[in-house]
């Protein structure tokens, strides 16, 4: 084997879908390099959110008519946590008490670890060859103390690409965001809450988690402990995004250590999440079913992505419609990547000709979606409020054109026609990520 192909054993292509500036979203490649090196009280509970209120908005009365009176899954209470949409990192966020500190991380189902930055975490920005470097950021809160991740647990050593390399120290890249990182086996907590599909959905003006447990539960509630698991400790970061992240996809990602397993254990893992337009939303690890029985559709891995390090949430696309006219089929996309971690959406420019051939007008057009195979299908219908821009920059959140889909799209996704749906487009919708039986549950709202 010569050098290059050595080197490509330690490239491997991942979705973080952080935020990029007027992008809003990015791709996230990893690439993992072999170093090593070695580790450093409960910190004050501060409010993650300070002031930021969210809002549930009343849901359509066609699903207000199917709330059922518990949120219940097949097998009981499933743990139900909340989420908070974050304008800073235009994503939703989850809080979970890590190491020693409560910290605030972006739900990703673009990557399958936990990745935080730590105390003494330094962030480089680069402006052509003027550079400065500054403290990394937290994200929704006034300052970082009680904040941000600091291990509780032992450093280690992982084979992070399952590859036999072994390594406490790596480079991860997730889109423009470069962060040097230490490996450790962490522990991590959650409230386990208990809320009637009533409660859930028509519960407003909460502050933050902590508040609505605290008005649940003034005696406090119960701290649900998982892991451990592997914790990417984030030491340095070069590039425009600084995301922690709490990754959610399924993956092969460094075996049984990737985080869904810490949470099922040997348990068939399925998880699910609904969240309503950019305000709150919740994540339930187990089946909601406040919302009727969901439309499923067969989760996939076809051949082209075997060699990424993690197996996205991806399903087949039968059609595309503008208004009540199909996209060709040559430019319809094969499937379709779910990555709650990217803001906006983006696709190929051949997706975005195939469009504009069927009198595409973003703003004005209805664009469906019909996913699925021939025995299950679920169309997705997307009018001109679905899809908007809240930032304003353009008609739509959808991104098709050259001048607007991410650079070399086609070459990230290895030349297959993709969509990659943004968090944006997932608003509104009920989705169960049902992993033992390789479906993606649907119920848009």
């Amino acid at each position: 084997m010569d050098d290059a192909q050595k080197s490509l054993r330690y490239v491997t292509w991942v979705i973080a879908g952080t935020v990029v500036l007027l992008l809003g979203a990015t791709i996230a490649i990893s690439v993992f390099v072999t170093r090593s090196k070695a580790p450093r009280g409960l910190g004050k509970i501060n409010s993650i959110y300070g002031e930021e209120i969210s809002t549930i908005p009343t849901l359509s009365s066609r699903h207000v008519s199917q709330i059922n009176s518990a949120a219940l899954s097949s097998e009981g209470d499933p743990l139900l946590v909340p989420v908070f949409w974050n304008n800073e990192e235009g994503a939703f966020i989850i809080e979970i008490k890590l190491g020693k500190n409560w910290v605030a991380l972006v739900v990703d189902t673009g990557s399958s670890h936990i990745s935080a930055k730590g105390v003494d975490c330094k962030w480089k920005q680069c402006d052509g060859e003027i550079c400065q470097e500054t403290a990394c950021p937290c994200a929704g809160n006034r300052g970082c103390n009680g904040t941000q991740f600091e291990p509780s647990g032992p450093q280690v050593g992982i084979d992070l690409n399952g590859d036999g390399t072994v390594t406490s120290e790596s480079t991860l890249i997730y889109g423009s965001q470069q962060s040097s990182v230490t490996h450790y086996f962490e522990s991590f907590e959650m409230y386990q809450l208990y809320l009637g599909c009533t409660d859930m959905v028509f519960e407003t003006e909460f502050l933050n988690s902590r508040q609505l447990f605290k008005n649940l539960n003034p005696e406090g509630l119960h701290l649900v402990k998982f892991g451990p698991t592997t914790v990417h400790l984030v030491n340095k970061i070069q590039g425009t995004s600084t995301s922690n992240i709490f990754g959610l996809a399924r993956g092969a990602e460094a075996g049984e250590t990737v985080l869904l397993h810490s949470v099922f254990g040997k348990r068939p893992p399925l998880w699910s999440m609904v969240t309503t337009s950019e305000r709150s939303g919740w994540i339930a690890f187990g089946a909601l079913r406040c919302f009727g029985d969901p439309t499923y559709v067969p989760l996939v891995l076809p051949q082209e992505f075997k060699t990424f390090a993690t197996q996205f949430y991806i399903v087949p696309v039968i059609a595309v419609y503008v208004n009540d006219r199909k996209v060709e089929n040559n430019g319809t996309p094969r499937f379709i990547i779910a990555d709650t971690g990217t803001t906006n959406s983006y696709g190929s420019t051949r997706f975005g000709s195939a469009l504009g051939a069927v009198d595409w007008n973003e703003g004005i057009s209805t664009v469906s979606f019909v996913v699925g195979d021939d025995n299950h299908i679920c169309v997705l219908k997307y009018e001109p409020k679905d899809y908007y821009d809240p930032d304003g920059y353009y008609a739509s959140s959808i991104n098709v054109t050259e001048s607007r889909t991410l650079d070399n799209f086609d070459e990230m996704f290895h030349g297959v026609n993709v969509f990659l749906m943004g968090v944006r487009l997932m608003n509104n919708i009920y989705w169960e990520y049902d992993i033992a039986n390789n479906r993606l549950g649907i119920i848009q709202l």
